[in-house]
């Protein structure tokens, strides 16, 4: 072999072990740790191996990312829906019934028998109005329902 190719062959050499120094040093390993281990005989971990194994379990961690990212914007679109069904029945319910006003009630049984004592009574008052009306109608020579109003009226000589 000449001499240029021997030199040539040695530069190449070195610049790969400077390559591998570094590497080793990018591990956080130092060359004399590398060489205890050595020479107990403890297995070092092929850093390819290693390096594979992380990619693995990052390639995972980014699955999981992902899946739960899905997971995540389905629950918001339902949460969406939901609310804005929320949303909707109420306006519906304040529609048809008025804006719903809370009020204080320290005793809801006793609020139900008041309230139902009320109506009975209201509903008792709107019969004996209706009873009275149609007494004072019948009194003053007003048909009931209406009719034949002008004929008795016209009768009676007016």
């Amino acid at each position: 072999m000449p001499m240029h190719d021997k030199e040539e062959l040695l530069r190449h050499y070195r610049a790969a072990m400077g390559k591998c120094s570094t590497a080793i040093a990018r591990r956080h390993f130092t060359m004399e740790e590398l060489a205890a281990k050595e020479a107990q005989g403890e297995a070092v971990p092929n850093p390819d191996d290693a390096l594979r194994a992380l990619e693995q379990e990052r390639e995972q961690a980014v699955q999981q990312e992902k899946a739960a990212a899905e997971e995540l914007e389905a629950q918001n679109a339902l949460m969406n829906r939901l609310q804005g069904s929320i949303a909707h029945g109420k306006s519906q319910i304040e529609e048809k019934y008025g804006a719903f006003e809370a009020f204080d009630c320290d005793n809801p049984e006793q609020f139900i028998v008041q309230h139902k004592i009320i109506r009975t009574a209201l509903q008792d008052r709107s019969k004996n109005w209706k009873k009275s009306r149609n007494a004072r109608q019948k009194n003053a020579g007003f048909p009931r329902n209406g009719k034949g109003f002008v004929k008795n009226c016209c009768q009676s000589g007016h």
